[in-house]
């Protein structure tokens, strides 16, 4: 992989949590540290889009890194906390997808990421003791890296939200995405090691320790 540019997009409403701003601001003050395997991240550009409809902020800034020419796309949601080499871990698998398997903000909480299932919502992916990147069907964009050229594979509207009848529910603009990954052919795989640092702040910080499966 030459050395990356990448594109930091933060679709949020008019206020940010302060513990994901003093992650983000770790995360910038690393940016220039060596990447694995040797290299460095050539450029990053830090976007924030504020608005109350989700699938249009991430259009927005999936826009905006295009119009950059940004090679990468990291997706973060302004109530996650990460560590600050969140960044560098997700680029060194050089794969056009790859997330973290976040904690929903319940308790106890469950992980986003599924693998298809019998049942319509999939199977539980379960990043607790799992090591290492795998292979998932689908995952939350709370944190995720995308290549930027997928979104010439893919078809618009990225982000739609549609009606399931299956679940009697609606689909998230995440899961659209990643339905129109999988009929592009391209893998979203999650990075477990780093899931397992990732934090989703409510009134609480929901963690893998919560989880229950």
């Amino acid at each position: 992989m030459k050395n990356p540019s990448v594109f930091i997009g933060i679709p949020s409403g008019s206020d940010w949590k302060a513990d994901f701003g003093m992650s983000l601001a770790a995360l910038m003050a690393s940016a220039g540290r060596p990447l694995k395997g040797g290299g460095f991240i050539e450029r990053v550009q830090l976007w924030n889009t504020k608005g109350s409809i989700l699938s249009r902020s991430r259009h927005t800034l999936v826009r905006k890194a295009q119009e950059l020419q940004c090679s990468h796309i990291l997706f973060i949601d302004s109530d996650m906390v990460f560590p600050n080499w969140t960044l560098h871990a997700l680029l060194s698998h050089d794969k056009a997808v790859v997330a973290a398997n976040c904690a929903v903000k319940q308790l106890p909480s469950l992980p986003t990421a599924r693998q298809q299932g019998d049942k319509p919502a999939g199977t539980l992916v379960d990043s607790r003791e799992t090591r290492g990147i795998s292979r998932v069907w689908r995952v939350g964009t709370g944190v995720m890296l995308l290549k930027t050229s997928v979104f010439d594979s893919i078809q618009q509207p990225w982000f739609d939200i549609t009606w399931n009848e299956a679940n009697d529910d609606y689909t998230g603009e995440d899961w659209s995405l990643c339905e129109k990954l999988e009929a592009a052919g391209i893998p979203v795989y999650v990075d477990h090691d780093l899931s397992r640092h990732i934090g989703h702040v409510g009134s609480y910080t929901y963690e893998h320790k919560d989880i229950e499966l």
